[in-house]
């Protein structure tokens, strides 16, 4: 699912920047497992997720069983999980001054859509494309539509691109997981953010393990000033 609400044109703009949610726009507990805390199921998330860790089930069914348990559960439940997202610091300065130099901004998560609308709504994202839990009459029904996994962020990344039509080396890929920093093309610039593993460590260009995402803006303008020539640099300057 895409949910766009841009407030500006993007028809101009030449470069896209593509977030993680849980981690790198929220603190590190994330949508799934804070819905799990308020509905009392962690104890089936341990279950579902050791059957995910052990090669049994992929994400993609982890995440339509975990939705299944939710059936019938209140909206006003599911809200209450919504408004412990927490957005980390920086998030909304770091956001606009992307914006203000050219960025396409987006998310693309394997956590909940309701989760990351309910960070971003008052930060001019351009597009969120994550996992929707279906709603009905003022109770979860226990559908899903699962569009984000680990495993399939790179297509996503590639579909935006064309869908864009930004050069496919204009990417700057901001994510705390191997896969958040998956490269459409070897120029991409990929930060892991507070970085969950030692393979998004090796994956990425730069670290930053501080949680102030105003932190990504020097590398990013690092980034872009290596592309550009020289007359472009001194207009930048």
């Amino acid at each position: 699912m895409m949910n766009e609400f841009a407030d500006d044109d993007i028809s101009d703009k030449d470069r896209l920047a593509i977030f993680d949610c849980d981690g790198v726009l929220a603190y590190r507990k994330g949508s799934w497992t804070t819905i799990h805390e308020k509905m009392g199921t962690t104890d089936h998330q341990r279950e579902h997720f050791e059957l995910y860790r052990n090669g049994e089930i992929d994400m993609e069914e982890w995440s339509r069983i975990t939705v299944e348990q939710w059936g019938g559960r209140t909206v006003e439940e599911f809200r209450e999980a919504m408004n412990e997202a927490t957005p980390i610091d920086g998030l909304e300065p770091a956001i606009r001054s992307l914006k203000n130099d050219g960025f396409i901004i987006g998310v693309v998560s394997a956590g909940v859509l309701q989760y990351v609308e309910s960070l971003v709504e008052d930060v001019p994202i351009d597009f969120i494309i994550s996992n929707y839990i279906d709603i009905e009459d003022g109770h979860l029904t226990g559908d899903s539509d699962i569009q984000v996994t680990d495993i399939n962020k790179k297509n996503w990344f590639e579909d935006l691109v064309r869908k864009y039509e930004i050069n496919a080396s204009n990417v700057a890929l901001i994510g705390d997981s191997e896969y958040d920093l998956h490269k459409v093309h070897p120029d991409n610039l990929a930060i892991a953010f507070n970085p969950e593993s030692d393979t998004a460590v090796k994956k990425a260009d730069v670290v930053i393990e501080d949680g102030d995402l105003e932190l990504v803006l020097e590398p990013v303008n690092e980034w872009v000033r290596k592309q550009l020539s020289p007359s472009e640099r001194v207009d930048m300057d």
